[in-house]
């Protein structure tokens, strides 16, 4: 039975290499830890053209395959849109799920500083 002081836990990392001027890629990994499920790794790949528009691939274990398409539509404003595909037994119940994401962040964003957001 769930109870809610059960806690979980998420461990994010990832690393931006500069291909070019124009070009990044930005492998990242997501650890899932919950009482009672399986440890669950999302591993994730995003490539960035002139740091405007990001196109990506995402594999969940056990679950499903990911595509996404992200715009930074401001220095502040980003937009995406994810697509998930499962592969799982609930595949016979459906089709997938659309995501569709709208980020803002507050403050200056003229800091040298990396978000700890920017995955």
């Amino acid at each position: 039975m769930y109870q809610l002081n059960e806690l979980h836990y998420f461990f994010t990392t990832g690393y931006s290499f500069d291909i070019n001027e124009d070009l990044s890629i930005k492998p990242s990994i997501l650890v899932k830890l919950s009482s009672g499920a399986p440890v669950q790794f999302d591993f994730n790949t995003n490539f960035w053209l002139k740091n405007k528009v990001g196109i990506g691939v995402s594999y969940r274990t056990g679950e499903s395959f990911l595509g996404m398409a992200e715009v930074q539509v401001s220095p502040q404003f980003r937009i995406g849109y994810a697509y998930d595909v499962p592969f799982n037994p609930l595949k016979y119940f459906t089709r997938g799920s659309n995501e569709l994401m709208l980020r803002f962040e507050f403050g200056n964003y003229k800091t040298k500083i990396k978000s700890t957001r920017y995955f």
